[in-house]
């Protein structure tokens, strides 16, 4: 299968009697256009918009999925951070008791 339909299409429409030079220069003007057409797509998906919280974009839900990551390190941090202060806690607690034991 050729990755120029459109020029296939109408070669085929004619009967076949393209010169090679027409049929080559029509494939490649076919082909810089769907690339053409493959940028402009992906310039429009990388490009800022108004979206929201159900948004299907790549972009979006990567973006949504860093965020809700970062959120819950930092909510492990700050745990962490009570965590140790509690253990620091207890352990002076029990290193007086100790003292106060002898």
């Amino acid at each position: 299968m050729s990755d120029t339909p459109e020029t296939d299409a109408a070669v085929i429409a004619a009967g076949g009697d393209w010169s090679p030079v027409l049929r080559a220069v029509s494939q490649r003007l076919e082909r810089q256009r769907d690339e053409a057409i493959r940028q402009l797509e992906n310039l429009k998906a990388s490009a800022i918009h108004t979206c929201h919280d159900q948004c299907q974009r790549p972009m979006c839900v990567l973006r949504r999925e860093r965020d809700e990551s970062r959120e819950l390190a930092q909510q492990m941090s700050e745990s962490n951070q009570v965590l140790m202060a509690d253990v620091c806690f207890y352990r002076n607690a029990w290193e007086q008791l100790k003292e106060g034991a002898k």
